[in-house]
């Protein structure tokens, strides 16, 4: 799993087709009458689409993630076990918040605003972890061979002081462009 360089493709994509199968639910219990199955009201038709529109931004980010961000390995356990979070997701927060019959309100906008600026802050992490590993990975090998023979003759305390300190002026210079 972690320092596992296989790119574990099969495990990404069987993530990937239960998100879709899960979206298929939630679109089915939104919109086709789902709901009716369940013997559940109807809800608020505004309350319906919001829900599922961040059930969207939530797959696309969490997609993005699996098969852009995510370097180390998936194990098959995992890829079994990380679904039941996005059915928690995509389907108990559909099928909490789609029955609701009350109208969109002061509350239901704070959240949606919490909702997305935690997505975004969540993202651009991601994406900066993503460039730091990237900048860290070119510059290690030559890192790790000053350490491995004890060029300029520097103990391990500070040496790692010195490569720390590097490594970030080199992320915040990259972070500057």
């Amino acid at each position: 799993m972690y320092g596992s360089t296989d790119k574990s493709m099969p495990q990404r994509w069987l993530i990937f087709i239960l998100q879709c199968v899960f979206l298929l639910f939630v679109y089915w219990f939104l919109f086709l009458n789902g709901n009716e199955f369940f013997q559940l009201s109807i809800g608020d038709s505004t309350r319906r689409v919001l829900l599922f529109v961040f059930c969207i931004v939530t797959f696309l980010r969490m997609s993005y993630m699996v098969f852009f961000l995510l370097r180390r390995g998936v194990t098959w356990g995992e890829a079994l076990n990380v679904p039941f979070a996005f059915a928690l997701y995509y389907i108990g927060f559909s099928m909490l918040g789609g029955i609701i019959n009350i109208p969109v309100d002061g509350i239901d906008y704070f959240a949606m605003f919490i909702f997305l600026a935690g997505s975004v802050i969540n993202s651009w992490s991601e994406m900066l972890r993503d460039s730091y590993r990237l900048l860290y990975s070119a510059c290690s090998p030559f890192i790790t061979f000053r350490f491995m023979t004890g060029i300029c003759g520097k103990s391990m305390e500070s040496h790692s002081k010195i490569t720390r300190e590097r490594r970030r002026s080199l992320f915040l210079s990259f972070i500057n462009l």
